[in-house]
């Protein structure tokens, strides 16, 4: 009878797990946005009070700016842009900027950064394709909330790093889907960012995204998308080009990642009951057809 219990509640399992595995979805990441088309949200020069304001600020998280033709890279005039990153709080963010002292090395440096730890350090790809100094393109409001974006001096930082080439990673591993936003800008040329979606035993899934901009000093959002429900994949890494290839026209500003943990579900009552009940059910026929 042991041997017939123990079988019935493996061919139980197996059953669950076929019910599970069926309904999987498979992951995908995609760029959520036409292409050569992300949202310009500035189009000026880089004077702190013409500066893109980006919030992270818990329940406010959001952006604000003056762009162009929303979504368009042909001229237009300039016009207000706003926006919020998804539910107005978001689950990670990291800002960057470049050391500032002509003397030092031409390291890229964070400038803020949430507490999650998901978003790593950047890392310039080519040492010769890092610029000097940080320049004015975003103003962070991290800590105090920007009620609007009235406010003109409780931003936590002013940054953008001057860089050609750079690399990250973003952990998802217990995230069933989400947003990554990228903002970048520079003199012309083609930016363009390359996600990689990755995990133990998955096929990567490899996306590219390009911004090829004729018109100077424009900040771009790079929105993409990913889902993850099967939570197979654990990592995202992204890879930055822009065509100024020594960097000093080029600019990276930071990643903002939002989106859904995931959460077990815990059975309720009646399912446990009902499960009981089956494994019960299975011994009982076990044990007549061993007798």
């Amino acid at each position: 009878m042991i041997k017939s219990l123990v079988r019935s509640v493996v061919i139980l399992s197996l059953v669950i797990a076929g019910l599970a595995v069926s309904a999987a979805q498979a992951a995908w990441l995609t760029p959520n946005f036409e292409p050569n088309k992300p949202l310009e949200i500035m189009n000026t020069n880089e004077d702190t009070d013409d500066a893109a304001d980006i919030s992270v600020f818990p329940g406010t998280a959001g952006f604000q700016g003056v762009g162009g033709n929303p979504n368009s890279n042909t001229t237009g005039e300039p016009a207000p842009v706003a926006g919020a990153f998804g539910d107005g709080t978001v689950v990670d963010y990291r800002f960057f900027g470049n050391v500032i002292d002509e003397s030092a090395s031409l390291e890229l440096v964070t400038r803020a950064s949430g507490e999650a730890g998901r978003i790593g350090t950047v890392t310039a790809t080519h040492a010769d394709n890092v610029s000097n100094g940080d320049i004015n393109f975003l103003k962070i409001w991290e800590t105090t909330d920007p009620a609007g974006f009235t406010s003109t001096a409780d931003y936590t930082t002013n940054t953008m790093a001057r860089v050609a080439d750079a690399t990250g990673t973003i952990d998802i591993s217990d995230m069933t889907d989400g947003d990554i936003y990228f903002l970048a800008a520079g003199y012309g040329g083609t930016e363009r960012f390359t996600l990689t979606m990755s995990g133990d035993g998955q096929v990567d899934i490899v996306e590219v995204g390009d911004a090829s901009w004729p018109r100077p000093n424009r900040v771009h959002l790079h929105d993409w998308t990913f889902d993850n429900s099967d939570l197979l994949y654990d990592t995202i890494s992204y890879d930055f080009y822009h065509g100024d290839r020594d960097g000093s026209a080029a600019r990276f500003g930071g990643v903002i990642l939002d989106g859904t943990l995931f959460i077990a579900p815990v059975p309720e009552p009646s399912t446990l009951a009902l499960a009981a009940f089956g494994l019960l059910g299975l011994a009982f026929f076990g044990w007549r057809k061993r007798n």
